[in-house]
């Protein structure tokens, strides 16, 4: 969460203020996203969608399954482990998106996400405080990131990853 020496901003999205990151190229590296984002180079679309973006992403979703396209869900996890908290807002994305669909075939891993997704509904601070990354970022002092990040739908942007970078998808965007 601190910042890398030579960097000016930690992982915290409390860190990332619009006076802080406006007009600006960032660079962010983080233990478990960027390689979970690294492993997709070359797919079509790599979508970043969390609760923060949950509608917009789950607006593309569904358009992408109108279309027929084949999607897959990639938690990023921690430490190259399960994460409770990425499963559950997987499930959720599942959940939503097949909604009045009959023509979708889910694994194991889908079907699990939607368990833990009604299990923790929308009380995420509940989510965030059963799961272990939940409870670490709490005893390390960042137990404020955890609100941040459960603000539904607080961000309504999709973000996109190509060429190596990822970009907020708009008008001036081209995919």
């Amino acid at each position: 969460m601190r910042p890398i020496p030579g960097f000016d901003l930690g992982n915290s999205p409390l860190e990332f203020t619009r006076e802080s990151i406006e007009g600006k190229t960032v660079l962010l590296s983080t233990t478990n996203g960027t390689g979970a984002i690294t492993a997709l180079q070359g797919a079509r679309d790599v979508v970043i969608g969390s609760y923060v973006n949950f509608s917009a992403v789950l607006a593309m979703l569904r358009t992408a399954m109108r279309g027929r396209t084949d999607i897959a869900i990639l938690c990023a996890g921690r430490e190259k482990q399960f994460s409770l908290e990425d499963a559950a807002c997987a499930g959720r994305f599942v959940h939503h998106a097949i909604r009045r669909r009959a023509d979708v075939a889910l694994n194991d891993a889908a079907f699990a996400g939607m368990l833990q997704d009604r299990r923790y509904s929308d009380n995420l601070m509940r989510l965030f405080s059963a799961s272990a990354h939940g409870r670490a970022l709490r005893a390390a002092g960042y137990g404020d990131d955890l609100a941040v990040c459960a603000a539904v739908d607080s961000y309504p942007v999709i973000p996109l990853y190509q060429d190596r970078q990822i970009t907020k998808l708009g008008p001036n965007r081209e995919r």
